[in-house]
């Protein structure tokens, strides 16, 4: 909460989190403050999924992973 109210006011337009802290919520109180959510480091299809479906703006990858063996 407190990085998407500091965001907009140091000229922010994305932010940035980890996969696994990226909720619905986060991702609607980003689009109210007019910022796009990122997420990092994604290392299963599944996790790449929810997050495409939660509409975040980009996901960082570990390729090898989600390729599989």
């Amino acid at each position: 909460p407190q990085t998407i109210g500091a965001a907009p006011s140091l000229g922010c337009e994305v932010i940035s989190a980890g996969w696994h802290s990226i909720d619905a919520e986060g991702v609607a109180r980003a689009a109210d403050a007019a910022l796009a959510v990122a997420a990092w480091t994604a290392r299963e299809v599944s996790e790449f999924e929810r997050l495409e479906a939660l509409g975040v703006f980009g996901v960082c990858v570990e390729a090898a992973a989600l390729d599989g063996p």
